[in-house]
């Protein structure tokens, strides 16, 4: 997984590659999405999909955010697997 920009304020952009070097990013957001613990959307970044990671919700607290990262680390492993 690499972030793709500068983090500014509460926009994550990143992208996921298979040991190959292939971009898995749209598997990892489906399987993300299947899971159900976040939502996490796609988009283009530099002419290749990216997964959008956004958190604006007052909210959202530490908790959620490790649940979160482990639902997106896990789906990784997944596609992978």
């Amino acid at each position: 997984m690499r972030v793709l920009n500068e983090v500014v304020l509460n926009q994550v952009l990143v992208r996921f590659s298979s040991p190959s070097g292939e971009n898995i990013t749209n598997q990892v957001i489906a399987a993300v999405q299947a899971a159900g613990v976040c939502w996490c959307g796609g988009t283009m970044w530099a002419g290749a999909p990216a997964m959008r990671i956004s958190v604006s919700n007052w909210r959202t607290n530490e908790d959620d955010i490790d649940r979160s990262a482990a639902s997106i680390l896990q789906s990784f492993e997944r596609v992978t697997a």
